[in-house]
């Protein structure tokens, strides 16, 4: 991992558009450094397309659009939790970090089981009406 050079900023940001320049940046390097968030985003457009494929409707857009939101956001939370303890513990092993990793992952599994569930009572009647 190669993390990116020490800003060493520790006050407010000044405006929003700081603010915003901060927040694209943690998301960019989430990006980067996370595999599942990326295949998460993968995962994302190709549920869009097949959203667009199949004219869903505009409930079922904002069923989908909120499913993942919850997806991405629940992963991050989880690179936060793993960094974070990764910090606090130097990377030394600790039973309670171990429950804390897991806790975080067991959240996205959760999230992304619920995705499956949703997306397949969205799709699969419009698969067998499409064959």
């Amino acid at each position: 991992m190669v993390l990116p050079e020490n800003k060493q900023k520790t006050d407010k940001n000044r405006s929003y558009l700081e603010s915003f320049q901060f927040a694209f940046e943690g998301i960019r390097f989430a990006f980067k450094q996370e595999r599942n968030l990326r295949f998460h985003f993968f995962t994302l457009i190709i549920i869009s397309l097949a959203g667009w494929f199949f004219s869903i409707s505009r409930m079922e857009w904002l069923v989908l659009i909120l499913t993942f939101a919850l997806v991405i956001l629940m992963e991050m939370a989880n690179t936060i939790a793993e960094w974070t303890i990764d910090l606090i513990t130097n990377h030394q092993y600790h039973i309670i970090a171990k429950y804390v990793k897991d806790v975080a992952a067991g959240a996205v599994l959760i999230a992304t089981i619920f995705a499956v569930i949703i997306g397949a009572i969205i799709f699969i009647p419009k698969i067998l009406e499409w064959l």
